[in-house]
């Protein structure tokens, strides 16, 4: 059975999550990271509100799992900071669903770094570009630039536009991220 580990910030998303796990009917060995402190504890650097604690984060995970036998999923800045840890370690696979991936400079952090990993799922909603916020606004485009360096540097890599906004099916859009992971 595949080992899959999941970045949450709290108790009723893992449960949502396995709920949908399980009308999917995915066969998967689910385990499940809880932030407390999500801008502080996923960020990778710091940038305006958000923090530098993951490589604490990282550290704390590397104590308590084996990360090259796990695909490592997450949604939101707890996407990002996977794609982010396939940079500093070996990970099975990486679901990186909704990522925030217009933090500053993650785009050419992503093109200058090594990435240890042979799969990565991307997802993003389509209407997640409509908004006010000039940076998240650039979202679509940043995950189309980090869709290509991904595939020049030879990772298997499939990138989903899905229907919605950020918050449109949050967890149905994970378990796909799981499913293609697992069968690729």
């Amino acid at each position: 059975m595949e080992k899959v580990l999941v970045i949450l910030g709290s108790q009723d998303q893992k449960e949502d999550l396995l709920k949908e796990i399980k009308k999917q009917k995915v066969d998967i060995d689910a385990s499940f990271y809880e932030v407390k402190d999500w801008n502080k504890e996923l960020s990778p650097w710091i940038f305006n509100e958000f923090g530098e604690g993951a490589r604490f984060t990282l550290e704390n995970i590397q104590s308590l799992y084996n990360l090259e036998e796990y695909y490592l999923i997450g949604y939101s800045l707890a996407g990002l900071f996977c794609l982010w840890v396939a940079t500093k370690t070996k990970v099975k696979g990486i679901g990186c669903c909704s990522g925030s991936l217009w933090f500053e400079n993650f785009v050419e952090y992503v093109s200058q770094s090594e990435i240890d990993t042979s799969k990565i799922y991307l997802s993003l909603g389509k209407k997640e570009k409509k908004t006010r916020n000039v940076l998240m606004s650039t979202i679509e485009e940043k995950y189309n630039e980090v869709y290509s360096i991904l595939l020049e540097k030879g990772i298997e890599t499939t990138f989903v536009l899905e229907n919605g906004n950020h918050f449109y099916e949050v967890y149905p859009r994970l378990v796909r991220s799981m499913k293609w992971l697992i069968t690729k």
